[in-house]
């Protein structure tokens, strides 16, 4: 965890070499976003800010985030988000085979994957005809990536990540697991 201490310290720094107002009260709140950061990770990082960081202010401490841990954004398992919808529909004695509802998506997958399920429809992800599946799967894709602006895990369910993400090193602690495994990572569901 970042000590307030090396966090002041960095936006001193980065204070001198970009525009911004450096105050205890940033500090709180850049401690607090910066968490799961080392001091020896922020330090390093604030270096390479300086050299690197091309804006005219002091970088956010989302910036710092992606600067320390490196773009992680989700990866998702396409595919399986796509089973795992094909397994929320259910089957009608009157219809036979419904698909699952947007709604019903929602609440089980979260509004990320139910919003590109919206746009594609389920009609055309589960249709019969295998050039429409495949257009669709294709459709969906894109539309998960423009959802996945949500660069947050948290927008997805542990199932649909193919990349999860590191655990902090007080949970690590918390947990159980030891120093020696090396870095600790979320395993997605079976």
């Amino acid at each position: 965890m970042a000590s307030r201490k090396a966090v002041m310290a960095s936006l001193v720094i980065l204070g001198r070499a970009f525009a911004g107002k450096v105050d205890g009260d940033k500090a709180e709140v850049y401690a607090g976003a910066l968490e799961d950061v080392t001091d020896a990770e922020l330090a390093k990082v604030t270096v390479a800010l300086v050299k690197t960081h091309e804006g005219e202010f002091i970088p956010s401490p989302a910036t710092i985030r992606r600067a320390v841990l490196g773009d992680e954004r989700p990866k998702l398992d396409v595919d399986r988000i796509i089973r795992e919808i094909d397994r929320m529909g259910g089957h009608s004695p009157a219809g036979g085979w419904c698909n699952a509802s947007v709604a019903h998506v929602r609440e089980l997958a979260g509004n990320a994957i139910a919003d590109a399920y919206a746009e594609v429809g389920g009609s055309r992800l589960f249709a019969d005809d295998a050039r429409t599946r495949d257009i669709a799967a294709a459709e969906f894709r894109r539309a998960l990536a423009s959802a996945s602006g949500a660069t947050l895990y948290a927008a997805f369910p542990p199932w649909a990540v193919a990349n999860p993400p590191r655990l902090a090193a007080s949970d690590v602690k918390r947990i159980g697991a030891s120093e020696e495994q090396g870095p600790c990572r979320y395993a997605p569901l079976p």
